[in-house]
Parts: C-alpha cells; structure tokens; sequence
C-alpha cells in the first residue's frame, strides 16, 4: 500500500500521472492487493482537487452504469464507489455530473439502498464547497 497522504506536494506532483494510472487500472500482477492502492489514489486525487481525477471518476462511473443491466450487478457497489464519494465534495459543484451518473447506478435499488442513502448529503457538502479552482496536471 502506498501512503498517498503522507507524500509532500513535491513527490505528488511528479507522481500524478502515475496514480491516476493506478487508479484506472488494476495492477498486472498483485491485483489482490491492487484495491487499496486504487482507493487510497481515488481519495488523493479528491484531496488535491485534481481535475483529471474528477474525469476519471466521470469516466468509471459511466462505465459501470454502461454495463448491461444484470441482477448480480445490483448486488455490489463498485471498488471505487465508497472512496469517490468521500472524495466528490471537495471538487465542489464540479462534481455534479459525476454524482448524476452514480444516481443512476442499478445498485442503488439492490444492495446499494445504503449507499443511495449517501447522496443526498454528498449534495449538500458539494454544494456548500462552490465552484474551487481544480488542479490540472496534464501539459
């Protein structure tokens, strides 16, 4: 695992590509392990306000609803789920987008009901952070 949060902003800033990396894709060897890496990438770049995290979560979260409905999807939140949310009310009301999609995730009536429970004071948190500026890494 790999302390993200106790990484000085001098390291981060040469290590954003590579987390964001991490963050889409799990490990070719360790996946077991690969989870916590994963999250503790999700929270990070939440933290920070990295503007190509917010993408990504737009992109992972779109991908998961895109998976053609199945009763078994209803049965679990994604890996990503849980950190994501944590992190979506520090981008304030960037987030918005990223939070529609996840509205529309079919967990949310299964297993998820807990999860959807979430939202709404995700919301509110987002809302109260306004519009901050967002951090951008790609040159």
């Amino acid at each position: 695992m790999v302390p993200f949060q106790e990484l000085p902003a001098s390291v981060l800033n040469q290590l954003w590509p590579q987390i964001l990396d991490a963050v889409a894709h799990n490990a070719p060897s360790g996946i077991m392990f690969s989870k916590q890496v994963r999250v503790g990438g999700v929270k990070t770049l939440g933290q920070h306000r990295i503007k190509e995290g917010l993408d990504l979560f737009r992109k992972l979260s779109a991908e998961f609803l895109a998976i053609p409905y199945k009763e078994e999807y209803a049965r679990y939140v994604p890996w990503f789920g849980e950190p994501m949310l944590e992190a979506l009310p520090n981008f304030g009301t960037h987030a918005e987008p990223v939070l529609a999609l996840v509205e529309k995730w079919p967990v949310l009536k299964g297993r998820g009901k807990d999860f959807a429970k979430k939202i709404p004071e995700i919301r509110k948190k987002m809302a109260k952070a306004g519009t901050p500026s967002l951090k951008i890494i790609a040159n």
